[in-house]
């Protein structure tokens, strides 16, 4: 039973944080995925423009949600501090991610 200091979560609540879980499962596999794809040179990963434009977009997206849940773990009161660093530099890299509108900003300078 909660006492009158802690909330339970409901049910929608669990199923969203779950389905977190296993899109954070699905990125890691489609990351090893795309790491095996084969042999990794210069030339190897040059990816086509459209392909780079969406792949920095998606990946800005998902910086900025890696530093929710870094924040998140940072709030668990048995995480001992463990995650507030972590949330900091997360947070850091999600604010630095260049977004397409900043590429072609410097790129015009």
């Amino acid at each position: 039973m909660a006492s009158k200091y802690t909330r339970e979560k409901t049910t929608g609540q669990l199923v969203v944080w779950t389905e977190l879980v296993q899109a954070l499962d699905q990125l890691d596999a489609a990351w090893r995925q795309a790491r095996e794809a084969g042999p990794q040179t210069r030339e190897s990963v040059q990816l086509p423009g459209n392909v780079a434009v969406v792949l920095v977009q998606a990946a800005g997206r998902a910086a900025g949600a890696l530093a929710g849940v870094a924040e998140v773990l940072a709030q668990q009161g048995d995480s001992g501090g463990a995650f507030e660093d972590l949330a900091v530099a997360q947070q850091q890299i999600a604010e630095k991610w260049p977004t397409r509108k900043q590429r072609l900003a410097t790129a015009s300078t």
